[in-house]
């Protein structure tokens, strides 16, 4: 589960430099926050359909809002969204109580891989109205579409 407080919107997008890739180390604990959902893999691992998280928390500020991806984690820390999928979620002011769907997903998690939720507070791939600064305490827990492992061994096979 990860549990954290953002501030918003932040000063880097939430992702990468223009490109959409997970957010830079230096913006983690202040307006992006990455949590281990899944590994690392053993085998390889699909991951077929639409992932969920359950999210709640309280927005201090006129509203927010949040971003959402999910993020491959080679053994040697190299990060890749997967699917170069975003999902973006508006939040008023006050508590909040959701259930998020993800984008669906058609990923194949390598062995030593693992899988992280990161949430952030701005996207280079949405733009998004500037509510003014906020602040949103935040957790989530995440549900992975695990597809059968050996559906991944089948489809790999040379014919």
């Amino acid at each position: 589960q990860v549990e954290a407080t953002l501030i918003g919107p932040g000063p880097g997008g939430g992702d990468g430099p223009d490109d959409g890739n997970p957010a830079p180390d230096p913006e983690l604990g202040t307006s992006a926050v990455r949590e281990l959902v899944f590994g690392p893999a053993r085998r390889l691992t699909p991951v077929l359909g639409v992932p969920k998280a359950a999210v709640s928390g309280e927005v201090t500020g006129l509203g927010a809002q949040l971003f959402f991806e999910l993020v491959d984690v080679g053994p040697n820390g190299g990060r890749t969204t997967i699917d170069d999928q975003v999902m973006p979620i508006k939040l008023e002011g006050g508590k909040f109580r959701r259930k998020v769907a993800l984008h669906g997903v058609s990923w194949i998690v390598k062995p030593g891989h693992s899988i992280e939720l990161e949430i952030t507070t701005g996207s280079t791939s949405y733009a998004v109205p500037r509510t003014g600064p906020f602040q949103v305490s935040v957790a989530a827990r995440t549900t992975l579409p695990i597809a059968p492992s050996r559906w991944a061994a089948r489809s790999l096979r040379a014919d």
